[in-house]
C-alpha cells in the first residue's frame, strides 16, 4: 500500500517504532498495519497543515513528501538561526515535524532578544507573500534581511520613528517606518501603511527574526520536566522533542 509519504534513509528508528506497534495492533484488532503506519504520518502532517492555514501561505504544499514538506514548514517558521539548525539537524524527517508542531503549540509570544518584552502573538502572523510570512528582503544597500509579517504588535511594545518614506517600499502601495522596542530601543522592524486607503490590510508590521524571537516560556511545563530528566539544560527544540509524542496524540 502507497501511504503517500517520502521518508528519508536515516528514519529507520520512527519506521521501527511505527512498525511494532502496528503489528501489536494487528494482534488485537483487524486493522491492517499498512493502514496504521499512513495513519501516523498522515496525522501529525494534517496537524502541522492546520497550523499553517492561518498564515495564508500560498505556495503550494508538498504534504505527500514528507521531507520537503518538514523543510517547507521550517522555512515558515519565523525561527532564530541557532532553534533552526537545531531543527535541521534532527535526522528524521517525521520526528523533525513532531518536534516543529510541538513549538508551534508550544509558543504563544515572541519577544524582543534584547530586553525579552513581548512583542507579538504568534497568532497574530500571517503571509504577505506566497513564500509564506518569512521571506529575505533586500534593500538599496544590498543588505538582506530575514523577516517576518504580523498583523499587529502587543499594546505598547513599539514605538514608531517617523515620519514615515515610501522610497525603496518592498510592498508597493504601503509606506514603512522603523519600529523600535519600547523598554529597550532596539530596532525590531518596520510598520507599513496603506498609501491609498484601499490595500488590505491597512497596516501590519514586518519583524526582524534576529530581533523579535520565540518565547520558549510558554512550552509546557511537562515538556521541560522530560527533557531535564535526560540532560541538564535543555534547548526549546529539545524539550519540544520530548513533548512530541504526547502533544501529537491528543
Amino acid at each position: 500500500m502507497d501511504t503517500g509519504t517520502s521518508v528519508d534513509a536515516h528514519d529507520k528508528r520512527p519506521q521501527q517504532q511505527v512498525r511494532t506497534a502496528g503489528r501489536h495492533i494487528g494482534l488485537l484488532t483487524n486493522i491492517p498495519m499498512a493502514a496504521f503506519h499512513a495513519a501516523s504520518y498522515e496525522r501529525v502532517v494534517e496537524r502541522v497543515f492546520k497550523e499553517l492555514l492561518p498564515w495564508r501561505a500560498a505556495r503550494p504544499l508538498g504534504r505527500h513528501e514528507l521531507i520537503p514538506f518538514s523543510f517547507y514548514v521550517l522555512s515558515c517558521m519565523p525561527l532564530d538561526s541557532k532553534t533552526q539548525r537545531d531543527l535541521m539537524s534532527i535526522d528524521s524527517a517525521l520526528q523533525r515535524l513532531k518536534t516543529i508542531l510541538s513549538l508551534m503549540l508550544g509558543c504563544r509570544y515572541y519577544c524582543c532578544s534584547r530586553c525579552g518584552r513581548h512583542v507579538c502573538r504568534r497568532d497574530n502572523i500571517f503571509s504577505m507573500s506566497d513564500d509564506g510570512p518569512s521571506a529575505l528582503y533586500v534593500n538599496p544597500s544590498n543588505l538582506i534581511t530575514e523577516m517576518f509579517t504580523v498583523r499587529d504588535t502587543v499594546s505598547f511594545a513599539t514605538a514608531q520613528l517617523r515620519p514615515s518614506s515610501t522610497e525603496f517600499s518592498w510592498f508597493p502601495g504601503y509606506s514603512w517606518c522603523c519600529s523600535v522596542c519600547i523598554s529597550c530601543s532596539n530596532h525590531i522592524g518596520w510598520i507599513f501603511e496603506s498609501t491609498d486607503g484601499q490595500s488590505a490590510p491597512q497596516q501590519f508590521f514586518g519583524l526582524v527574526q534576529s530581533k523579535v524571537i520565540p518565547d520558549f516560556a510558554f512550552v509546557s511545563p511537562q515538556a521541560m520536566a522530560a527533557a531535564q530528566a535526560n540532560q541538564p539544560a535543555p534547548t526549546a527544540t529539545a524539550a519540544a522533542t520530548a513533548a512530541t509524542a504526547a502533544e501529537t496524540s491528543d
